[in-house]
């Protein structure tokens, strides 16, 4: 022949019949790029051991899947978590990989980041607005569920402010959450209410119109007062009663009061 090969016509026809007629090997039809993606988005905890494994084996075999699967549960974490303050790591991080279309996803929430960590942190969908405007419509059952109480603060500095706030809350483990101009919120667990500072260019005139009442759970008004001026507050009252309450009324470091108080003991004051 042309190109060298001696055998025989007969010999190449009987080597191909039997690679035509030998029992192909069976290989695993690979799953469909939907149901990878409703794994993806699936809380893992939920997938059957099956599909776990399934979506390992893709993920091994796939270093973008794998990314991509890192990226999207990072980011259902800070959903559902309220972790907003995370969202400039998690951009980064996306960046990092080679993966196009998370990239324009990321570019455009750049845009209006602290919108968007407003949204991921605060028990409402919120922009840097003052009112807040919630739409009762066929999900207002599921919003009373999750409400929450925000005590909004007037202050000049409000990163200040917020170290003051954390230590004299560090019993009820409040922790940043939101902040973008004029705002920085502390979010405690709940049902504790969100406190949000926000920033005034005039320090403050006047008497509080609202105030904090912080119980501490103890009848030892005296020695919570002493902590809080440890950390920057003012004594502005000696202890007052009424009706069997009893109270010490303070100020914080920019002079807004509140009172740390103990009911009385017959009261029903839920815990």
């Amino acid at each position: 022949m042309p190109l060298g090969y001696k055998g025989s016509y007969q010999r190449v026809r009987a080597y191909l019949h039997k690679k035509r007629t030998s029992p192909r090997p069976v290989v695993a039809r690979p799953p469909s790029l939907r149901t990878v993606a409703g794994w993806i988005l699936r809380r893992p905890e939920t997938l059957p051991e099956a599909e776990q494994l399934q979506l390992k084996t893709v993920r091994t075999h796939c270093p973008e899947i794998d990314a991509l699967t890192r990226h999207v549960r990072a980011f259902a974490v800070m959903l559902t978590e309220r972790q907003g303050e995370r969202l400039p790591d998690w951009l980064a991080a996306v960046r990092r990989d080679d993966l196009r279309s998370l990239h324009t996803l990321a570019a455009g929430i750049d845009r209006d980041r602290d919108a968007v960590i407003a949204g991921l942190t605060l028990p409402w969908s919120s922009g840097a607005v003052e009112k807040w405007i919630v739409r009762t419509d066929q999900a207002s059952a599921s919003y009373r569920s999750a409400m929450q109480i925000v005590v909004t603060l007037d202050c000049v500095d409000t990163e200040a402010q917020a170290d003051f706030w954390l230590a004299a809350l560090s019993p009820l483990d409040y922790r940043r959450g939101f902040h973008g101009p004029p705002y920085l919120s502390l979010v405690g667990p709940a049902p504790a209410p969100t406190l949000l500072l926000q920033h005034v260019p005039e320090p403050k005139q006047g008497k509080n119109r609202m105030h904090l009442d912080l119980d501490f759970g103890t009848a030892d008004l005296v020695s919570e007062v002493d902590r809080l001026e440890r950390l920057g507050a003012a004594k502005l009252s000696e202890e007052l009663s009424e009706h069997g309450f009893r109270w010490i009324v303070v100020a914080d470091p920019e002079g807004n009061e509140f009172c740390v108080f103990h009911p009385p003991n017959n009261i029903n004051v839920a815990r």
